[in-house]
């Protein structure tokens, strides 16, 4: 698999007792397609301009504090760790931190970045490993998010005169599946230096076991004012995640406009079930908690967007249990918009046996996730069969 890579610095420790902790987390970023690298030697005796030098060249930093000397209260994080992250706040670079269980970090340098603890005995047990990866995708989404919003070259190219997007869960004989489709017509101002890109992720992290298979994605429909070809390149895939590159031939050039449809499915895009949920981004609406949400988040100038939202009648949730809001978006879900929401014009309504949640949005706002919000119902028990 080919992954999209960003580029970090790496501050660790380089006592030999603490490499096999370097190398494990050295190995989940590396999985996920991020690029660390870090000076061949370290410690006080290294110039600071130098770590500064190789520092402004990546995107971002990451820095595994482990135990060092022992102090009342738990232990300190090693010296040039502690000098690292506060030079990668002079530096503007995005920082996470990963504490080992018991490291005290100032509150300052907590305040910094995200940090997630974990305990040295344990990274490998399964939720454990799972809050370090959690962590490192966000870091990731994180560098990348920053990095668009720099790239102005990219947004300025084109806007879109209509996103269609259409979300459903789909029985099949080996249980539901979530599939996704989203519909753009981009109109282009000028000739793109840049290919377009496509992404899927959940909004809330699901309990996935390590076998399954990745999602399955495609570009389809394509028309335009020429013979227009997509050409996608992955650049990182998984069961519930997906981010490619999307390369049209011929380029085009001022005038021009392509509509395609980009579609994914899995089991794993959202979560089917309320056991699912391994950590939710709860969101909150109305004094309402809810674990699940999805929706379409415009990077460009968008004229008109419309959100379809499906499930079986049978699935567990009724007219009423599914909300639309509008809330500004940069990693994560910043802040409800109650402005935006009460533009949404949204109607619910039941065919057949499906359960339809549908809105439009004209001129939606930049960098804004529109989208619906439910609560999964629990796995249905089996019934036990009479003696």
């Amino acid at each position: 698999m080919d992954f999209e890579p960003i580029w970090a610095f790496w501050s660790i420790s380089r006592r030999s007792v603490d490499q096999s902790v370097n190398g494990t987390i050295y190995a989940m970023c590396r999985g996920l397609g991020i690029d660390c690298e870090t000076l061949s030697r370290g410690g006080p005796e290294v110039p600071a301009k130098e770590i500064a030098k190789l520092m402004r060249r990546k995107e971002g930093v990451i820095a595994v504090a482990v135990r060092r000397k022992k102090v009342p209260d738990g232990f300190e994080m090693p010296r040039a760790v502690e000098h690292e992250i506060l030079m990668a706040r002079a530096l503007d670079k995005p920082l996470l931190l990963l504490l080992e269980d018991g490291v005290k970090a100032p509150g300052l340098i907590r305040s910094l970045g995200t940090y997630v603890k974990f305990r040295r005995s344990s990274l490998l047990n399964d939720e454990s490993l799972q809050n370090v990866l959690s962590s490192l995708r966000e870091f990731q989404r994180r560098v990348i998010s920053r990095r668009e919003n720099h790239s102005e070259d990219r947004e300025a190219s084109y806007h879109a005169q209509d996103i269609s997007a259409f979300f459903e869960l789909k029985r099949r004989p080996g249980g539901f599946v979530w599939s996704q489709e989203i519909t753009k017509h981009l109109i282009f101002d000028k000739r793109p230096n840049a290919p377009l890109v496509a992404r899927v992720w959940p909004s809330t992290e699901t309990a996935i076991t390590a076998d399954e298979a990745p999602l399955s994605f495609r570009v389809h429909n394509v028309t335009g004012s020429k013979r227009f070809s997509v050409h996608k390149r992955i650049r990182h895939i998984s069961p519930s995640e997906l981010w490619a590159e999307l390369r049209i031939t011929p380029t085009p050039v001022k005038g021009d406009f392509i509509r395609y449809t980009a579609s994914a499915r899995s089991r794993w895009l959202n979560p089917v079930y309320r056991e699912d949920v391994f950590r939710s981004s709860r969101l909150e609406l109305g004094g309402r908690r809810y674990l699940a949400f999805d929706g379409v988040i415009p990077v460009q100038k968008t004229t008109h967007l419309g959100v379809v939202f499906r499930a079986p009648t049978d699935y567990g949730i009724r007219e009423g249990d599914i909300v639309v809001f509008a809330g500004q978006h940069t990693t994560g879900i910043n802040f409800i918009d109650d402005e935006e929401t009460n533009r949404i014009e949204a109607k619910t309504r039941v065919l057949g046996d499906i359960l339809e949640v549908s809105f439009e949005v004209k001129r939606p706002l930049v960098n804004h996730l529109y989208g619906v919000a439910w609560n999964p119902p629990a796995r249905p028990r089996r019934r036990r069969l009479g003696k």
